[in-house]
C-alpha cells in the first residue's frame, strides 16, 4: 500500500510539482522504507503511531517550508488515486476562490479482491455541512491553521470528524469536487476504521 500511495502521486498529471510528504508509523520502519528506497519522494518521516489527526499533521510539518503552500491534499495510503486527482482539485480551488475545503463522493470500491460499484457519499457524522469521503479531503491554508496546533483536548475521534467540527465552527466554506471516478475506496481487514466493511468473500 505504502509503494502504491508514492506510484499514485508519482503519476498525476499535474504539471506543477507535488511536494508528498509520508510519515510512517510501522513498528518495522526500516523494513517500510525498504518498499521506496528507489522512488524519490518529497519528506519520509518515521514517528510513533498516534490518533489519525497527529499523524497526518506530523506529514506536514516535515515540511520545512509548509507555511508557505496554499493547497493541502489528504491522501490515505490505502486507497488508489488515479493521475487527473490533484489536477482536479487544483483545478477546482483555482476555480473557486472562496471555497476552503473540498471533498469528493467516490463511485468504486476495492473490498477485498473484488471492485465493486460503490457510489458512496460520506461515512456519516457531517454535523450539518455536506462533507462527502474523508479519503478525499484538501483544504486551504485557511483552514490548516484552524487544526495544524490541536492538543488531545481538542479532538473529536477521528480526524475527519475533528476537522469538520472545526471548519464549522471557524465557518469555512466547503464545496464538492467530482472526483469519484479518480479514486478507488480500498477496504481490507487493517482498515483503521472501516475493517468491519471488508466483505467475506463469496459474499
Amino acid at each position: 500500500m505504502l509503494r502504491q500511495c508514492v506510484l499514485s502521486v508519482k503519476y498525476q498529471s499535474i504539471k506543477e510539482e507535488v511536494t508528498h510528504s509520508v510519515n510512517i508509523t510501522s513498528e518495522h520502519p526500516a523494513n517500510s522504507l525498504l518498499l521506496i528506497d528507489d522512488i524519490a519522494v518529497s519528506s519520509v518521516i518515521v514517528t510513533k503511531n498516534s490518533y489519525t489527526h497527529f499523524n497526518n499533521m506530523a506529514a506536514i510539518k516535515a515540511v520545512d517550508d509548509y507555511e508557505s503552500y496554499d493547497l493541502f491534499i489528504k491522501m490515505d495510503d490505502d486507497d488508489v488515486y488515479k493521475k487527473d486527482y490533484v489536477q482536479n482539485i487544483v483545478t477546482f480551488f483555482e476555480n473557486n476562490p472562496d471555497v476552503d475545503i473540498v471533498s469528493s463522493e467516490i463511485k468504486f470500491q476495492l473490498n477485498g479482491t473484488d471492485v465493486y460499484i460503490a457510489n458512496a457519499k460520506d461515512l456519516g457524522g457531517n454535523t450539518d455541512v455536506d462533507y462527502r469521503m474523508p479519503m478525499t479531503y484538501a483544504f486551504n491554508k485557511k483552514a490548516l491553521d484552524t487544526i495544524i496546533n490541536l492538543e488531545e483536548k481538542d479532538l473529536f475521534g477521528y480526524d475527519d470528524m475533528t476537522w469538520r467540527i472545526i471548519w464549522k465552527a471557524y465557518g469555512l466554506k466547503h464545496a464538492a469536487v467530482d472526483n469519484a471516478e479518480k479514486i478507488i475506496w480500498h477496504i481490507h481487514g487493517k482498515n483503521v476504521s472501516t475493517a468491519s466493511f471488508l466483505k467475506e468473500k463469496g459474499a
